[in-house]
């Protein structure tokens, strides 16, 4: 039929001819979308959805402040458009440009309206398009309303849904400007949409105007003055963050921007003009980072009564579930887009062999086709970056609630939590080569952890060997070692080799996989006698390339699914962990003089031991003092520091063993050696302070680790210093000066709990505490 015949039909009946599937497809596609009556209908669903959507959006309102009961919920009853924060508001000319244009079309259409009901002759015509006018007119009228309480409400961003609305209206606009040129450049007798076609052309700058405000996203309303912050904790804990001007651009972008990455130009163009500086990358947006991600992981954690068995799996389910969704569909886009192209491939052979049902016909395959191949990779691309920041997300929070978790741990546990940045999607393949796959991996794994064993092994002999040198050359046993390192190095090499045979094998069938099963397809459809032409093959050999990819990625992806849900198991395990109990009250300053108190205080070394270690202990300690033991409730006033009876050295220098990550302070540090006795034992040393100690350099006796622990505790400079028997690991003379120039010289002003078996020194403290048999059985000074 003529073009003219059906775009300018009222009818809302269609007259496709049944030709081919394509063809068919192709005619209902124009109908649905060209012609008058279904046009209509498809804008007034759109209408009344959004309608819809404030109504019920509205009713939820009223519903929460009239169940309140006197006692309203701030979450519930607070405008859906408000702005959180109060500050003075200040409107350009863009809400004003929104708000006019809106009231335009409304005024326009109710115009249009009125018109149609005077001039249209058709009576059933008549009632479609004047109620259609009149939906359009009082939908853009609350749309006007609902742009007038953004002001009110000191809103900064549009809602998504009418967002999302504008950029639906400017696709129908759009149609019926097409619809309206076409009848325009026909020429047709009936002028019954003539109107409608003037008011749809004038109607799509206005609709172009919105488009550009819906993605832009903004209301045009900027708040200036001082701002009051937000009694929302998450926005409280960062808004220290939203100051900055170095802020990552993807915390501000817009929707066209985040799909073509626009956001990231600054940045590149910056980068080639001139190096890039670490204060020239951008710090992570404030709902990206670790300190929001793991308050949002710990808030979504399953209350007790909810017996949850996978605590870690569910919370992770809650916290990213829309992520989740999201690259899920962008996965499954890109696979229905992946076979529109084989799918095409019969049609494009039908219009190359003159077969097509209209002349048009090829440039629809080629427009379908590019459209396609755009989405997919589109799709592609942005479903890598969203896994890619999907698993970075999942992996700070989990690394910043471990870190949390392992502060609280009563004894030490480890887990991982490295499996799910590891996990990408598996697709179904053919049995055979999946099967294949699958029992390689198999093999491969068995070759590599052998070919791990003797790597081991040998380089734990090699460890031995150099630890060892100095009594292997003295002994002359150094053909021995070699023989033995050999050994293990040739059995390593033998794994070794099985395991990179297979892998090739493995290599070899996943890519010649479609060209196998290509010819095995096609041979035994020669055979079977079955037709094979252009298109067929085409069509074939394009769906086995596709399925490459995923059969040759299925085993890792089995793999890594496995290697995460025994990572999660064992973060299970690790988060139910038993915690220390909060017993100690830590204040950074207090009124009076305490600076340590005990009240009650029952200690055991161990929370399952039924007898009480140190118990019915009571105890308070004036600033400043110098008492000879501690050990309920604990009320701690100040900074501490704890130098244990087991040194404790760290691999490095002993300058960094002192300083432990201060800054260096020549004056205070050389104060500090003195006092500690260090002087001497440096002046010893090849290389003084800057001496190799730990694992990685010398050996110290005990009493220099005791010294220069007890270095870096003085060094830190802290409130109150626990000292657990420092003496015993120096001898007499030592012990007599770090207790006259340390412990009553450096620390005099400071509060010090030192426990000690040496009654020597007990006659220059202030406060004396016998213990026995886990009683505190004298108290006082001394007489």
């Amino acid at each position: 039929m003529g073009s003219a015949s059906w775009i300018a039909s009222s009818s809302c009946s269609s007259s496709v001819t049944q030709t081919d599937t394509f063809s068919v497809a192709i005619q209902w596609l124009r109908f649905v979308f060209l012609s008058p009556c279904p046009q209509r209908a498809l804008f007034s669903s759109i209408d009344i959805l959004l309608l819809l959507i404030l109504f019920v959006f509205a009713i939820q309102k009223l519903y929460s402040r009239f169940t309140s009961n006197g006692n309203p919920n701030p979450e519930l009853n607070k405008p859906l458009i408000r702005n959180t924060s109060r500050a003075s508001m200040e409107i350009t000319i863009w809400f004003k440009l929104t708000l006019g244009v809106t009231i335009l079309l409304a005024v326009s259409y109710i115009i249009t309206c009125i018109l149609v009901f005077i001039r249209t002759t058709q009576l059933s015509w008549k009632l479609v398009d004047g109620l259609f006018w009149l939906v359009q007119a009082a939908t853009h009228a609350v749309i006007a309303i609902l742009i007038i309480h953004e002001s009110r409400f000191e809103a900064l961003t549009h809602p998504k849904s009418l967002r999302t609305y504008w950029v639906a209206n400017f696709v129908l606009i759009s149609l019926f400007s097409a619809s309206g040129i076409i009848r325009l450049l026909e020429e047709t007798k009936d002028s019954s949409f003539r109107i409608d076609d003037i008011v749809s052309l004038i109607s799509f700058p206005l609709a172009l105007f919105l488009l550009f405000i819906a993605f832009k996203g903004s209301t045009g309303i900027v708040l200036t003055g001082e701002i009051e912050p937000s009694l929302n904790g998450a926005n409280k804990l960062f808004d220290h963050e939203m100051g900055k001007s170095n802020v990552s651009a993807f915390a501000s972008a817009s929707v066209i921007s985040k799909a073509f990455w626009l956001w990231v130009n600054p940045l590149l163009r910056k980068g080639y003009k001139s190096p890039l500086k670490m204060d020239d990358v951008p710090t992570l947006s404030p709902e990206h980072r670790a300190e929001r991600m793991s308050a949002i992981f710990e808030s979504k954690w399953p209350k007790p009564h909810e017996k949850s068995e996978h605590p870690v799996r569910t919370t992770l389910l809650r916290c990213f579930w829309k992520e989740l969704a999201f690259t899920a569909s962008l996965a499954t886009v890109r696979l229905c887009v992946m076979f529109v192209g084989p799918v095409l491939i019969q049609s494009f052979v039908d219009v190359t062999s003159g077969k097509g049902s209209s002349i048009y016909e090829g440039y629809y395959l080629v427009l379908i086709l590019l459209i396609s191949k755009f989405v997919e990779v589109l799709a592609f691309h942005q479903f890598n970056f969203n896994c890619q920041k999907l698993g970075m997300l999942i992996r700070s929070t989990l690394l910043t609630s471990l870190y949390k978790k392992g502060l609280r741990l009563v004894m030490f546990c480890s887990s991982r939590s490295r499996g799910w940045t590891d996990i990408c999607t598996a697709m179904i393949g053919l049995l055979g080569v999946i099967l294949f796959a699958v029992m390689g991996t198999r093999r491969n794994n068995r070759f590599q952890f052998n070919v791990m064993k003797n790597r081991d092994s040998r380089m734990k002999a090699i460890n031995e060997m150099l630890n060892y040198m100095r009594v292997i050359k003295f002994q002359a046993w150094e053909e021995h070692f070699n023989k033995r390192i050999q050994s293990f190095r040739q059995s390593e090499y033998e794994w070794l080799s099985k395991f990179m045979y297979s892998l090739s094998c493995n290599i070899i069938v996943m890519w010649s996989s479609p060209v196998i099963i290509s010819t095995l397809t096609f041979g035994s459809a020669i055979l079977l006698g079955i037709k094979l032409d252009a298109a067929t093959v085409f069509t074939a050999t394009s769906i086995f390339r596709m399925l490459q990819e995923p059969i040759r990625t299925f085993p890792q992806s089995m793999i890594s699914l496995s290697q995460a849900m025994i990572s999660l198991e064992r973060l299970d395990r690790y988060m139910r962990s038993r915690e220390l109990l909060d017993c100690v009250e830590r204040e950074e300053g207090c009124d009076s003089n305490t600076a340590v108190e005990v009240k009650d205080g029952a200690f055991s070394w161990d929370d399952d031991s039924v007898e009480e270690t140190l118990k019915n202990i009571n105890l308070e300690i004036r600033k400043g003092e110098l008492t000879a033991i501690i050990s309920g409730k604990v009320r701690v006033c100040g900074t501490t520091a704890y130098v244990p009876q087991t040194s404790w050295i760290q691999n490095g220098t002993i300058q960094e063993n002192v300083l432990f990550g201060l800054p260096f302070d020549r004056q205070r540090y050389k104060e500090v050696i003195r006092v500690c006795c260090l002087e001497k034992d440096l002046e010893m040393m090849e290389h003084g302070d800057q001496t190799e100690i730990g694992e990685r350099g010398i050996n110290l006796s005990g009493g220099q680790k005791q010294r220069i622990q007890l270095a870096r505790a003085v060094y830190q400079d802290c409130d109150i210093y626990l000292l657990d028997d420092v003496f015993s690991a120096v001898d007499a003379h030592t012990g007599s000066d770090i207790f006259k120039e340390c412990v009553r010289g450096a620390l005099k002003n400071k509060t010090i709990l030192l426990v000690t078996h040496q009654v020597d020194f007990l006659h220059n403290v202030d406060l004396i505490l016998v213990m026995r048999d886990g009683n505190d059985c004298a108290i006082g000074e001394v007489q």
